[in-house]
This record gives structure tokens, C-alpha cells and sequence, in this order.
């Protein structure tokens, strides 16, 4: 994955994004971002990466349906930007470079990182990570924690879409 931050694309407070909730929300959230870990060591440049998890900021050029349709989970939440800074979770403007499909790519035009924060070192002086048992007990605490943020949010059904469709 070839990840790229935007700069000076930062997201206002009354933005809304995306958030993935359902069945296996927490385990899919500690997943990527051990997988996302090595893309911004590189990324950053200091040898040590972010826990990030992925979400997309719904626009008017990239509506909510067009998101939704494009991603495999069916469950989602819309949150507001502020409700994530309040709960100290960053939002990093970021886009994975290297995709084909043309919606995709429309969609990386509003595709962001939320942090997963970590106390302390985990990785040592590894910049890949060998999840030990408290680091991913620490993501699943926080993936769970950005969960009852987003919880807190409206949350939606992408199969309810196609109802809307039909009189």
C-alpha cells in the first residue's frame, strides 16, 4: 500500500465520517491498523508508524451511498469529527495511491486515518510490530472505545439504502 498524506486537507469540526460497526468491528479495526502500523513507518519517515484505522468523510462530491456501496461491511455510524477529537482520537487526511478501480479512487479524495493512540512504546525498537498480547489487548481496548464513540452516533444499515430505492 502506498500511502500518501494530504496536506492541508484537515476536516472541520461538524464533518462526518464513516465509521465500520457490526459483528467483528473491533477484531477488523486491530487488524488494519497493525497492517497500516508498517505503511506509516515509511510514511513518517522516523521509523515508527501510527495504528490507524481507515474512514471516509461523506460530501458532496462523494456522497454517503457512493461509500457505502463501494465497502465490504454493511454496518456503519456516522460521526462527526468533533465527537472523535473530544474522545482524543486523531484524523489524519491520508490516500492509498496505488488503486485501480476508478470509484476507488474517487473515494481516496476523502479518505482519512483515525489513530488508534497507544500509551507508551509498544513496538520497541521493531518498526514492525510483533503484536504481543497487550498491544493487542490495548488496540481492542481502543478500536472498542472508538466503537461507543461512534455508538453514540447514528448509526445505519447499507442494505436499508436499497429500500429507499423501492416505492
Amino acid at each position: 500500500m502506498a500511502l500518501i498524506i494530504r496536506e492541508n486537507d484537515e476536516l472541520g469540526a461538524e464533518d462526518t465520517v464513516l465509521v465500520h460497526m457490526g459483528a467483528g468491528a473491533v477484531q477488523s479495526m486491530v487488524n488494519a491498523a497493525i497492517l497500516n502500523y508498517t505503511a506509516y513507518a515509511t510514511l513518517l519517515g522516523t521509523g515508527r508508524g501510527a495504528f490507524t484505522v481507515s474512514t471516509y468523510a461523506v460530501t458532496d462530491a462523494v456522497p454517503e451511498r457512493t461509500i457505502v456501496m463501494k465497502m465490504r461491511h454493511g454496518q456503519f455510524a456516522r460521526v462527526r469529527v468533533e465527537a472523535l477529537r473530544a474522545a482524543d482520537f486523531d484524523v489524519l487526511a491520508t490516500t492509498e495511491a496505488d488503486e485501480d478501480d476508478e470509484v476507488m479512487r474517487r473515494l481516496q479524495q476523502v479518505h482519512y486515518d483515525i489513530v488508534l493512540p497507544v500509551a507508551g512504546d509498544p513496538v520497541g525498537e521493531d518498526p514492525v510490530p510483533a503484536p504481543s498480547s497487550e498491544l493487542l489487548d490495548e488496540l481492542a481496548q481502543q478500536a472498542a472505545r472508538l466503537l461507543e464513540v461512534a455508538g453514540m452516533a447514528e448509526r445505519f444499515n447499507k442494505y436499508d439504502l436499497y429500500k429507499e430505492d423501492r416505492p
